[in-house]
């Protein structure tokens, strides 16, 4: 984990560790671009959140950087703004098992596309589809 990167700009730094298996981000306001991670090709756990304490959004581009991330086996996405405000790009993963997203009841509207999802049994929006 690493937890309040307030000051950081950059995260290419954390791609010179080639067997990271799980990676949990929180608060990075300065980043909106993660497409770097994709380089983690042995990553199977990744957390992005903002500060959910305050709560203070981090601001994401946009996801699309998953779709070269279909190794990924848990993703969770808290207090976040996406700025093309798209989630399609998680159904690239299709190897997901548990996806948690706690964003903004904007995004609800999204989330019964997650039912493509062959491998997806745990998580938040698991349980969400179950109650619809």
């Amino acid at each position: 984990s690493i937890l309040s990167g307030g000051n950081v700009e950059d995260i290419t730094p954390i791609v010179s560790l080639p067997k990271l298996v799980a990676l949990k981000l929180w608060y990075f306001p300065k980043i909106s671009n993660y497409s770097p991670l994709i380089k983690l090709s042995t990553l199977e756990n990744l957390e992005i959140e903002g500060d959910g304490n305050s709560p203070r959004f981090t601001t994401i581009d946009s996801l699309n950087f998953l779709k070269e991330m279909p190794q990924l086996k848990r993703l969770t996405l808290a207090t976040l703004k996406i700025s093309d405000k798209d989630l399609s790009p998680i159904l690239s993963l299709t190897n997901l098992e548990t996806l948690n997203l706690d964003l903004q009841k904007s995004y609800e509207s999204q989330y019964h596309i997650f039912k493509q999802l062959p491998q997806l049994k745990y998580g938040l929006i698991q349980q969400f589809l179950e109650e619809r």
